[in-house]
């Protein structure tokens, strides 16, 4: 599969995943995102907690070089009631590709996959890494990069200098209103067919 970069936007935060009513996007989370062998996610699955969505694909040279700053967020997180899940869309990668990523890569979250991209669709996720923060009722308290290294196509600053997915966990973890709830993210383009 070829991967494209691309500079996309995002929208609305304050709403309930694609004007979902309340309770309903979380009620279908186990039924749509299966581990790699196919099961539910349910049994990993805690809707009590704070739930943080990273969208990944195996091939991207990002999602390889966030791998180990994602797992250690995945474990400081634990702490505040949140949970981080790995999320690789469609079906355009076999469950021995992606688990050969995760091997490589020491990927130390519960990732899933979204064959049917369901819950690609309903955030209106569009590249990898894209990360979204929901809360209990399934409303989007921050979406988009995990930090400003990348800053456009094929552009890299020597280090970030904004955390952007941290600083958005922090403020949830004290109980804060997110102060940046949005950016764009910059990555590989996630295919729709």
């Amino acid at each position: 599969m070829a991967v494209v970069c691309l500079l996309a936007g995002c929208g609305e935060e304050t709403k309930p995943a694609a004007g979902k009513k309340e309770g309903s996007f979380f009620q279908k989370i186990p039924g749509e995102l299966t581990d790699f062998e196919g099961k539910p996610l349910g049994v990993n699955f805690d809707p009590a907690k704070t739930t943080v969505f990273v969208f990944l694909s195996p091939d991207c040279p990002l999602c390889q070089s966030y791998t180990s700053l994602l797992s250690g967020m995945s474990d400081s997180i634990k702490a505040c009631r949140m949970q981080l899940f790995g999320v690789f869309p469609g079906s355009f990668y076999t469950p021995e590709e992606i688990e050969a990523y995760r091997s490589e890569y020491a990927v130390r979250f519960p990732c899933v996959q979204d064959k049917r991209m369901w819950l690609c669709d309903t955030l209106g996720a569009t590249v990898t890494p894209e990360a979204f923060v929901m809360d209990v009722s399934g409303k989007i308290l921050y979406r988009g990069r995990i930090d400003d290294w990348m800053y456009d196509i094929g552009r890299k600053k020597p280090a970030p200098t904004r955390h952007d997915l941290r600083q958005a966990l922090r403020e949830v973890c004290s109980g804060r209103k997110v102060s940046v709830p949005e950016t764009v993210p910059v990555g590989c383009f996630i295919e729709k067919s």
